[in-house]
């Protein structure tokens, strides 16, 4: 008798295990997808960031499920109408978007996402163009220079701040607020010779004087990381997103894709 109960006390932990990690029992959630990549590399032994390092091979995937199951991508300029109108020009929209300028993502992203004719915003850090992500002090990787954000931006894709130097930007005075979100939105229209309207927040984090000075310098959409889909009652200067890590499988995609999230 005892060992029955200890085999289904095992087997109600496994469910309870696997529902915990995968959030197949939630309801479908309709609103739009910004799946939010970092680097597209091998990962590294040792690495205390591997986790936002999906392989070239898992990258391309994943925008190839995309394609097979008819989502379209979308700028943030659509986005913006759809908050303005309540239409979508397409009917599975999602949103793609890369976080700090790596170069592994001129390398390894930009052509899969040219093959499968999709879209993608990404978010730079404009003192450290050319250099090294110098805010990963243990995990330093190299960034895009001009002529590859160049590249991409005359290819369709998007290009967004993620500030001067990759701060914290809490409890900052307001002088040094403009400094990172004003200087660099003006350093990226001077190069690219158009106007730059989304940001995203270095870790995600802001606090109401940070978005106020997003607003006050003229983006029109900023990006946090809190987790989930976009919908109309969104407040589009703090756009969830679905973090895409390297660790995870497809089904873990077809949950963040259909549910918002992947685990509790």
């Amino acid at each position: 008798m005892l060992i029955y109960i200890i085999i289904i006390t095992l087997i109600f932990l496994v469910i309870i295990g696997f529902s915990a990690r995968f959030n197949y029992w939630r309801f479908p959630n309709k609103g739009i997808p910004i799946l939010m990549y970092h680097m597209v590399s091998e990962e590294k032994r040792g690495s205390k960031i591997n986790k936002l390092r999906v392989s070239p091979e898992k990258f391309r995937r994943q925008m190839q499920y995309l394609k097979e199951k008819g989502y379209q991508s979308i700028s943030f300029s659509g986005l913006i109408n759809y908050f303005n109108t309540g239409n979508l020009a397409v009917k599975k929209p999602v949103i793609i978007t890369f976080d700090d300028g790596y170069r592994d993502n001129y390398i390894n992203a930009f052509p899969v996402l040219k093959e499968f004719g999709f879209k993608a915003a990404f978010f730079i850090v404009t003192d450290f163009i050319d250099d090294d992500s110098l805010w990963n002090i243990e995990d330093k990787e190299k960034l895009m220079n001009w002529d590859e954000i160049k590249e991409m931006f005359g290819a369709g894709m998007e290009i967004g701040s993620h500030t001067v130097s990759h701060p914290l930007l809490v409890n900052y005075s307001r002088e040094k607020l403009f400094n990172e979100i004003g200087y660099s939105k003006r350093a990226l229209e001077k190069i690219l010779g158009a106007e730059v309207t989304c940001f995203s927040y270095p870790y995600g984090k802001f606090d109401d004087e940070a978005k106020k000075v997003v607003k006050k310098c003229e983006y029109k959409t900023a990006c946090s990381t809190k987790m989930g889909k976009v919908n109309l009652k969104d407040d589009i200067y703090s756009l969830k997103r679905i973090l895409i890590r390297g660790d995870e499988t497809m089904f873990d995609f077809y949950l963040q894709l259909t549910k918002g999230k992947n685990r509790l």
